[in-house]
């Protein structure tokens, strides 16, 4: 049985907006992303709409990670030439060994692509199955098991780079 359209906000919404905010990693960008999701449904025609998606949890995931994908490079864009303008370089800081390693791994995803970052998103935290990872990302499940594959031979990499500074220091 298909969920309505509030049914699903009322059953999934905190998940979708977790997911969102795990994405885009502000939390008033990842309630933006969740509410445009939902009213883009109700735009095309709202339940009736619902009732003709196979999978509306999936269509709403796909929705969220391409608004947010559009959005980040929108600003990327505009953080490129307001540093062209102004002269500025980007500045890398060196990670402190007092971060709790919540906080270390929220940075580590950040570093990564955004569709390195959702691939693993929704394989790790939302526990999802490769098939339904490259429905909302619009891809192959081969594309879904190298989007993860790259995404955490990139966190290993960084974990072992911080690992090795950390030992030089010493």
């Amino acid at each position: 049985m298909r969920l309505e359209l509030a049914d699903l906000e009322v059953a999934r919404g905190q998940a979708l907006l977790r997911y969102a905010f795990l994405l885009c990693g502000d939390r008033s960008e990842a309630q933006d992303l969740v509410q445009e999701a939902f009213l883009s449904v109700l735009r095309r025609g709202g339940d009736p709409l619902a009732r003709r998606i196979e999978n509306l949890e999936g269509y709403l995931r796909s929705s969220i990670y391409h608004d947010c994908a559009s959005r980040g490079r929108r600003l990327r864009r505009g953080r490129e030439a307001l540093k062209r303008l102004t002269g500025e370089r980007d500045v890398v800081a060196d990670s402190q060994e007092t971060v709790a390693s919540r906080d270390h791994l929220w940075s580590a995803l950040q570093e990564l692509p955004a569709r390195q970052r959702a691939a693993i998103v929704l394989r790790f935290y939302e526990d999802l199955p490769d098939t339904e990872i490259g429905e909302v990302l619009g891809c192959a499940t081969g594309t879904v098991r190298s989007l993860v594959h790259r995404g955490l031979t990139q966190l290993q990499r960084r974990d072992d780079l911080a690992t090795h500074k950390s030992k030089v220091k010493r």
